[in-house]
């Protein structure tokens, strides 16, 4: 069965580069599922979770905003900010969003 090559990239640095089998990418009208052989697309992200398959194994990374391009099983994610699930400090999250509802308080 064909393989996807996806890659995931940031302004600071290329977070992954690997073969999965099903990639879904949160488009900016929902959830967009990509398998093999998918028709060419250019579509806008939304910041939410991206989740890709490599067999069974299911993986997941958070991104901010972006664009993705699938064409000829490569899937091309440009994001502004990416993390792996693993890398993300709750603590420091959950800070970041109280100081957001502040600053929009604010305005």
């Amino acid at each position: 069965m064909d393989k996807l090559q996806l890659e995931v990239l940031t302004p600071g640095r290329i977070l992954l580069e690997t073969e999965a089998d099903h990639v879904v990418l949160p488009g900016s009208m929902g959830e967009m599922g990509i398998l093999p052989q998918h028709i060419p697309v250019v579509t806008m992200l939304n910041g939410g979770v991206l989740s890709y398959f490599v067999g069974q194994k299911q993986s997941y990374l958070a991104v901010q905003g972006g664009y993705a391009q699938v064409d000829n099983n490569r899937v091309t994610v440009l994001v502004e900010r990416a993390a792996f699930a693993e890398e993300i400090d709750v603590v420091v999250a959950e800070q970041d969003e109280k100081d957001a509802a502040e600053h929009l308080k604010q305005l």
